[in-house]
Formats: structure tokens, C-alpha cells, sequence
């Protein structure tokens, strides 16, 4: 997961739930609460169905976009992660300890 944002040229959902065949959309939700990205939710379930970038992109700021690439990687759990400063974009100390519990739980659960 690097320190700039990836986004994929797809939909927000298809951004969040890459790579997964039968992406489940309570998990993902469920990701983006404790990642605590209500906006990102909200602008989920409005382009659930939307393919196109341009609905979603320039509507969120980099720290959330840092997010959606960061929330990607927990959906994915793949059985190796390398972050490279994860924390970088969040400045609320709240946002910093759910990152934190979150990486601890990918490792834990493994």
C-alpha cells in the first residue's frame, strides 16, 4: 500500500471490492465504519451501479482517497501487506488508532 493513492479507472465499489470475485458488501461496509469513512459510504451506496471515475473522484479530498486505497487493501487481506506510511494522511488521532487497530487485526488473523 504506498503513500499516494491508486485508484483504479473503475466505479468507487470497484475500486473498493478489486481483485475479489464475490466481493461482499456488508465486509466492505463494515471496513469502511471502522476505518471511520462515513462520507466514503454515503458516496458508496449513492454510485453503487456507476462505473465511471469522474462521479466520485473529484468529490473526495486526498485524505479520503488515501482511504479508499487504504480500505482497499483490508478488503483484499492478502497474505502479505507492505504499508508505506499508512498513517501519513490522517491527522485526527481517532482515524490514526482504527488504521492501527485495523493493521493489527490483518496481521492477527492471518
Amino acid at each position: 500500500v504506498s503513500y499516494q493513492p491508486q485508484m483504479l479507472g473503475k466505479g468507487l465499489w470497484l475500486n473498493l471490492a478489486f481483485g475479489l470475485q464475490d466481493a461482499q458488501r456488508a465486509c466492505v461496509e463494515g471496513i469502511l465504519e471502522d476505518l471511520r469513512m462515513r462520507r466514503v459510504l454515503k458516496l458508496l451506496e449513492e454510485s453503487i451501479d456507476d462505473d465511471d471515475p469522474s462521479s466520485w473522484r473529484g468529490r473526495l479530498s486526498t485524505k479520503e482517497l488515501a482511504s479508499v486505497h487504504l480500505a482497499r487493501a483490508f478488503v483484499m487481506s492478502p497474505e502479505v501487506t507492505i504499508f508505506n506510511r499508512p498513517l501519513a494522511h490522517f491527522t485526527a488521532h481517532e482515524q490514526r488508532q482504527a488504521v492501527m487497530r485495523m493493521m493489527r487485526d490483518l496481521v492477527d488473523n492471518r
